[in-house]
């Protein structure tokens, strides 16, 4: 009998292995064998292939999210910031931990944004990570009082160049749209609404191809967005290689809007298909 390399003991689980030859897989002091059992593909067709830690950061309890790509890292703000950090522009506006909604681990942040000069209020991280070509910025979001503009953001640094991944969504207008330049936008639904009541929360994720330079998809709760033909946009920084994200609220002139973000997930390895 031959026994299998660890690097090799998934694949026989799952059934490969050379005529003829009888493998052992590994046994303990009992002689039991030790072995995940997992289904073969998912919601979507795909293969799995699901590390343990993988798999321990979807099972966190109280979490749920799109499940497709890999997670990269997941901010909740039960126990504080977890490394984020808080941006605010214009009279009145606040960024805090709030007590007042939840949908896991009790605090939510409040983004309060001014009701001068640029009107914002934000939160923003980093990951210094490998990341594979397609990676993704996904948000969980309650609306008590909803502003002009919820931003989700991608920043991509190459050693070269960033390059820049937008999604806003335009409470206003009743927009969708994906930023293609400095401040030029393509609309990718105009008539775009979401479910809005004080107890509700939204999610929302944006997908782009940091090595094709475009956008990838749009998930919201009720409909895949297609946005591959729309690119990324860059600009020159020598800063290595890691991914930024943002998620900014922008009040309507005047007012000091706010709204409740309860998580952000990112992810890497995203599929190709937009659905």
């Amino acid at each position: 009998m031959t026994e299998l390399p660890d690097w090799q003991r998934g694949m026989a689980l799952m059934g490969e292995h050379a005529p003829g030859d009888l493998r052992i897989i590994k046994l303990d002091d009992a002689g039991r064998i030790s072995a995940f059992v997992i289904d073969s593909s998912d919601a979507w067709g795909q293969i799995l292939s699901i590390g343990n830690a993988e798999l321990a950061a979807r099972l966190m309890p109280g979490m749920s999210w799109d499940r497709r790509g890999n997670v990269l890292a997941v901010y909740t703000f039960g126990s504080g910031w977890q490394g984020t950090e808080p941006s605010t522009s214009g009279l009145g506006a606040t960024v805090q931990l709030s007590p007042v909604k939840a949908f896991v681990d009790g605090y939510s942040l409040k983004l309060t944004g001014g009701s001068t000069i640029n009107r914002l209020a934000g939160v923003h991280g980093s990951v210094d990570a490998t990341v594979g070509d397609r990676i993704g910025v996904a948000g969980r979001f309650s609306l008590s009082r909803k502003p002009q503009y919820l931003d989700f953001m991608l920043l991509y640094y190459d050693s070269a160049n960033v390059w820049h991944g937008r999604l806003r969504i335009d409470f206003d207008n009743q927009d969708l749209l994906v930023e293609i330049g400095d401040a030029v936008w393509a609309t990718i639904d105009a008539d775009f609404n979401l479910y809005q009541n004080s107890e509700a929360w939204s999610n929302i994720k944006l997908v782009v191809d940091i090595a094709a330079h475009e956008y990838v998809r749009v998930l919201t709760p009720y409909q895949a967005y297609d946005c591959s033909a729309h690119p990324l946009w860059s600009e020159v920084s020598a800063e290595i290689p890691h991914v930024n994200w943002d998620v900014t609220i922008i009040s309507d002139p005047g007012d000091n809007d706010w709204v409740y973000i309860d998580s952000v997930v990112i992810t890497a390895v995203e599929p190709e298909n937009p659905t």
